[in-house]
């Protein structure tokens, strides 16, 4: 008996485990049901023809409130011409985004460590399954009426962004030996961990982006833009110092760990903007010592520019913008849009 019982509580171990695991992330997927697969990389809208999705073997008989769409375990909405019976020339339209670092966080020791949630560290390709089922219930955008009767004033700007997610150099986060070492070694876990992915490139001095901003809302009293930043160490440096200027005008000025990360939300006044609507962020360390051999050496991760801007689409078929959330309807009044047969606009708020 005293052989065995050890091998018994070993077993209920086991049992215990079992019950007390985590989901795999395909808890979604139901196999009496058909999937369709098909690939993104590209933010943007998307329309898919019926018509394709019946050359695929999609059956004739299905109603466009059964049909239903995934990315990464979770249902996308989607805007379908035809709630009854399909045919040929309906369609299915929604907003694809390309993949991003969303699963990626359950990687990491602790999701906040993620150097930039925006980007994946593998593709930029992200892949969305159509299936279909005896539901009615599946998410479906609602459909607004344009009524122009009595309109409220109109917007007189919208936030436009400009991102750059870097993906050039990998930051492979905290080392554990080397320091002393000559030349100096660098010993990483083999664990997601803080400060782990992509850059830009590392510096010892400076680095800077230039934005042009097109069509501006710059009247006075009017809104700040805000610049969203994520800086990534690399060195044994007890203390990073990075200071961060807008037109030379310093706006942050903080400090972060050896192989740490430091994330930056920062009012830029739009009175700041050159004569012609240019903007300079210049990122610079200032806690090198040579002399011991350790240089304050960091790179840029992400950065994200939002700024309030005229109603003016440059002419595009298709544009995506951001607008403060209210209460009350929006009145918009937008130039040098591109005519189409069609015009669709997807509102939602993250």
């Amino acid at each position: 008996m005293k052989r065995i019982i050890p091998f018994i509580f070993l077993l209920q171990c086991l049992c215990s485990l079992r019950v007390a695991a985590q989901n795999y992330g395909n808890e979604w997927i139901n196999y009496n049901q058909s999937y369709y697969k098909f690939s993104i990389f590209k933010d943007g809208l998307y329309r898919i023809p019926v018509s394709s999705l019946f050359a695929l073997g999609l059956p004739s008989t299905i109603n466009g409130s059964q049909l239903q769409m995934f990315r990464d375990g979770k249902e996308v909405t989607l805007f379908v011409t035809n709630a009854g019976t399909l045919n040929g020339t309906d369609y299915i339209e929604f907003y694809g985004e390309k993949a991003n670092g969303d699963l990626d966080k359950e990687l990491y020791l602790n999701p906040a460590f993620q150097l930039n949630p925006q980007l994946n560290l593998i593709s930029d390709t992200a892949y969305y399954f159509i299936t279909y089922n005896t539901s009615s219930n599946n998410k479906r955008f609602a459909v607004r009426a344009n009524n122009l009767s009595s309109p409220p004033l109109k917007e007189t700007y919208y936030w436009e962004k400009v991102k750059n997610n870097y993906r050039s150099v990998f930051s492979n986060g905290p080392s554990y030996f080397g320091q002393y070492e000559n030349p100096v070694l660098y010993l990483n876990s083999s664990q997601y961990e803080d400060g782990e992915g992509y850059v830009k490139s590392f510096t010892t001095s400076a680095d800077s982006m230039v934005y042009t901003l097109t069509n501006p809302y710059t009247v006075s009293g009017g809104p700040n833009a805000y610049f969203k930043t994520t800086v990534s160490g690399f060195s044994y440096l007890t203390q990073h110092r990075v200071k961060i200027a807008a037109n030379n005008n310093i706006l942050a000025d903080s400090t972060f760990s050896s192989f740490g990360y430091k994330r930056y939300n920062i009012a830029v006044p739009m009175a700041y903007l050159t004569a012609q609507n240019k903007l300079s962020m210049k990122y610079t360390s200032h806690n090198s010592i040579p002399s011991q051999n350790l240089f304050d050496r960091f790179g840029i991760a992400s950065a994200e520019l939002r700024y309030p801007r005229l109603f003016n689409f440059d002419n595009k078929t298709e544009y995506y913008f951001e607008l403060d959330p209210k209460a009350s309807d929006y009145y918009l009044e937008i130039t040098n849009f591109q005519q189409r047969e069609y015009f669709t606009a997807f509102i939602g708020f993250k």
